[in-house]
């Protein structure tokens, strides 16, 4: 699966588990309405998106990682030049500027939709995020053992 297809899949899974949760008591939370927040919620990937194709295109990309090309992470200036599938890169990858920023967004947007008061898009979102990296540090692991 591309980039964008993952990206479209984590929206959807955000605005679905929220939506699941939460409808029951907050009536007025529609499964469109929960997509189009989770979508305004998720700017700053696009904008990681459009800054790595950009660096992509401009720069020589034969100096550049491909899954890596903002360098807004730890990994990006640590492991630079360096073999990036090791479990700490990985992890590392993880503590991305732009997936804690559009983590951020995306809960505080989900929280805004539901009404306020609610914990559960910070952890659904914050959650997943944190599954999401861990099981690529697992899938590190084993590879490069």
């Amino acid at each position: 699966i591309g980039a964008a297809a993952k990206r479209q899949l984590w929206i959807f899974y955000c605005a679905l588990v929220c939506l699941a949760f939460l409808q029951g008591t907050r009536p007025h939370m529609t499964f469109k309405n929960t997509v189009a927040v989770a979508v305004v919620g998720a700017a700053p990937w696009f904008v990681h998106d459009v800054v790595s194709a950009v660096a992509l295109f401009h720069f020589d990309v034969g100096g550049i990682d491909p899954s890596n090309a903002v360098a807004s992470n730890p990994a990006a200036w640590l492991f630079s030049g360096k073999d990036t599938r090791t479990p700490l890169a990985v992890f590392l990858r993880g503590v991305d500027f732009f997936e804690l920023w559009g983590c951020v967004w995306m809960s505080a947007a989900l929280t805004r939709h539901a009404g306020g008061r609610t914990s559960l898009p910070a952890v659904v979102v914050f959650g997943g995020h944190l599954a999401a990296t861990l099981k690529d540090v697992a899938s590190a692991a084993a590879t490069s053992s």
